[in-house]
């Protein structure tokens, strides 16, 4: 059983690991990701405060984690601000997708 659990979680991590990669070089900026990585790999207490700042602040977790300096490489002001337009963009996008689209009638 042991080697069957150590198998799993083996192969999870794995798996996980190579979804990251990909997503990596989508995203195509090391800066982010090492802040991204640094938070996968941080303790539970600071991943609860920052859970707990992005509630607060009613925004996404990831635009507190790629604006907080508690991980290296803390992003200039520019930076931040692009982040934050690409999440306030993104929001816009999904809440006002056409009418039409909820509304089209798809034979079954």
């Amino acid at each position: 059983m042991q080697r069957i659990f150590g198998y799993a979680i083996s192969d999870g991590i794995k798996s996980g690991q190579k979804s990251l990669d990909a997503m990596a070089s989508r995203i195509d900026d090391s800066a982010l990701c090492d802040k991204i990585t640094a938070y996968v790999n941080a303790d539970i207490d600071l991943k609860e405060a920052l859970r707990l700042e992005a509630k607060e602040e009613d925004i996404d977790l990831m635009v507190v984690i790629l604006r907080t300096e508690s991980f290296a490489p803390i992003l200039d002001d520019n930076r931040i601000g692009r982040i934050f337009n690409a999440y306030v963009a993104w929001n816009n996008a999904v809440e006002n997708v056409s009418p039409l689209y909820h509304t089209r009638q798809y034979p079954d």
